[in-house]
């Protein structure tokens, strides 16, 4: 998370949405961060979210 607000990552992968985090409103939370640095998430296995 420090990374991302230092800007240094634009680009979050992960093999699917759980492993990211099994609570929705903590999924909720980083969404927002990442909204917030222009950071993409894609899932491998699942829809692709993005947020620019």
């Amino acid at each position: 998370m420090h990374d991302i607000s230092a800007g240094e990552i634009d680009c979050v992968v992960v093999y699917k949405v759980d492993r990211l985090s099994r609570s929705l409103l903590d999924f909720a939370k980083l969404m927002g961060t990442f909204e917030e640095h222009n950071v993409a998430f894609v899932s491998a296995t699942q829809q692709t979210f993005r947020t620019l």
